[in-house]
């Protein structure tokens, strides 16, 4: 009785002698860390790793008891090292482009479904804010907007051709066609195309026989797979037009 009394006055002096030394003791760690920092980072490391159930669950404990200062101290930090903190980022993300975006990939396809619930509700929740930034984005980048788009139709022909594609099909009178009845009709057509009967396999194009530029519908009568070939070929003809005085002699026969 008489020793666990004794150690308990040595550690209520140890404890007083700490509080009124406090400065003092605070500069010794801090000298001692400096000279020493090589060492004390070796035994953390090795510490942590054979005591690793041990310092998860005292840390885990910690940050559940001390969750507001931990908060607290974090955002001033962060607002002290901005700088810093963004260098080390774009460090950071310049030397792991391959590994964030693998990370970034597998993350968004596992999530999928929550990711879409989540933009969804930001979307609705946010939807006059996010209107405005529109705005605001595209009257503040109009000339630079104009520059790509110029660029963009400059380096890619086709997407001029695809513009005016689809505006003929919104313009026209029946846009009824569905992803089952384009199946239906290579499975009619045994995926072969419909003029020169050649097989498509997986490159079958989607070829209005009355053009939509003449008025033609985006409907099952209308539609027929055709071959890249004879489809560039027939362009804006029709039906009748194109084929005038052609011979189709079938490299494959059509099975």
């Amino acid at each position: 009785m008489m020793g666990k009394s004794r150690d308990k006055d040595k550690g209520k002096r140890d404890r007083q002698w700490y509080k009124a030394n406090k400065a003092k003791v605070a500069a010794y760690q801090h000298q001692y860390y400096e000279t020493h920092r090589s060492e004390m980072a070796t035994y953390g490391r090795e510490y942590r790793r054979d005591h690793a159930p041990e310092v998860t669950l005292r840390k885990r404990i910690y940050i559940g008891k001390h969750k507001s200062e931990i908060a607290a101290s974090q955002r001033q930090y962060r607002k002290s090292h901005a700088v810093e903190i963004a260098a080390r980022s774009r460090q950071y993300r310049e030397s792991h482009t391959a590994e964030i975006a693998a990370r970034s990939r597998q993350y968004r396809e596992s999530h999928a479904v929550e990711l879409a619930v989540r933009y969804r509700q930001y979307r609705e929740s946010h939807a006059a804010e996010m209107a405005a930034y529109k705005q605001d984005y595209r009257s503040s980048h109009a000339q630079a907007r104009s520059d790509y788009d110029r660029r963009y139709r400059r380096a890619h022909p086709e997407y001029r051709g695809d513009q005016r594609r689809r505006a003929d099909i919104m313009s026209n009178g029946r846009n009824d066609l569905q992803p089952g009845q384009w199946e239906w009709l290579l499975d009619y057509f045994h995926n072969c195309c419909a003029y020169c009967l050649k097989p498509l396999g997986d490159r079958a194009t989607m070829d209005h026989m009355t053009p939509l530029r003449k008025g033609g519908e985006h409907t099952i009568s209308n539609i027929v797979p055709a071959c890249r070939s004879c489809n560039s070929k027939k362009r804006t003809k029709t039906l009748l037009e194109f084929l005038w005085g052609r011979e189709f002699i079938p490299a494959t026969p059509m099975p």
